[in-house]
């Protein structure tokens, strides 16, 4: 090959060592971007809007569990339930549920705490990593103006990519929320 580049223009040779050079670039950008993705690379943010806000001065919260999780990326729901269950509770929370046809509301102090988890597996097979996002929030609707509002008190937004499952990251950003909700 050597002896194929010296007989070509300096710009041939140029060009056929920029092509070389791309192919090892892509390898190594490949390898880093497989190393990213099968990582357990999240995303994750938590707010509580009012530092003054108690679960305890509330006059009851429904506690509700969204699974969108598919291919077994979510299992533990039951624990899940469980645990914020205890943890709301030992803020002084009442936990309840609501009549069909009504809702938690501002005017009532009633409040809803909702877990949703969504994800599924990274190929269309259902195998690799689990790709999904757990979003927990504590909120009201609110009339304003004769027009309805959900009002978040407490929120919390995350995603990521996991080796196995989003089973202990699910408990690990429920009790970073709960830590932060008085």
């Amino acid at each position: 090959m050597n002896e194929y580049l010296f007989n070509k223009p300096l710009y041939v040779r140029s060009v056929i060592n920029l092509r070389l050079n791309l192919g090892k670039i892509m390898r190594i950008l490949s390898i880093l971007f497989l190393t990213i993705i099968f990582s357990n690379s999240v995303y994750a943010q938590s707010t509580v809007w009012s530092p003054d806000f108690r679960v305890s001065n509330v006059k009851f919260i429904d506690l509700n569990l969204l699974d969108d999780a598919k291919n077994g990326c979510w299992t533990n729901l039951k624990e899940v339930r469980e645990y914020a269950d205890e943890k709301l509770r030992m803020k002084g929370a009442v936990l309840g549920k609501f009549e069909q046809g009504s809702y938690a509301n501002a005017y009532d102090n009633t409040y809803y705490f909702d877990i949703s988890v969504a994800g599924g597996r990274l190929y269309k097979d259902g195998t690799g990593p689990c790709i999904g996002s757990v979003n927990i929030f504590l909120h009201t609707m609110a009339n304003i103006n004769n027009n309805f509002h959900q009002a978040i008190m407490a929120g919390h937004k995350s995603r990521g990519v996991f080796q196995n499952n989003l089973n202990l990251y699910v408990i690990t950003e429920l009790q970073e929320i709960l830590d932060k909700i008085k």
